[in-house]
């Protein structure tokens, strides 16, 4: 599986539009989909635009693999200053969601 960018960062810049459905949402050509996926003990946030990875990483919901998978979109032009940092804690992802519904 492909791309992957900063939890935080991606929180940070990109514009939550919820819980993933099944069928993979329209966000327009200007931006990129990103995933931010839970198992309970940590989170990664990989890149979904593509709809074969978004079915992957679906599936693997589905198959319990992940626990929560909430999606962003995020404008391309933006997408660079969200560099992959590796998994975060599900402590620290509450943290940082915290702090984001603060702004």
């Amino acid at each position: 599986m492909g791309t992957y960018y900063g939890v935080r960062k991606i929180v940070e810049n990109g514009e939550k539009i919820g819980f993933a459905p099944e069928k993979q949402p329209r966000i327009g050509e200007d931006n990129i989909l990103v995933g931010i996926l839970s198992n309970g003990v940590w989170a990664i946030a990989p890149d979904l635009t593509r709809e074969s990875e978004y079915q992957q990483f679906y599936a693997l919901y589905l198959q319990g693999m992940w626990l929560k998978m909430e999606i962003y979109k995020i404008p391309k032009d933006k997408i660079k200053d969200c560099p992959n940092e590796g998994r975060v804690s599900v402590r620290e992802l509450e943290q940082i969601l915290k702090a984001n519904s603060l702004n």
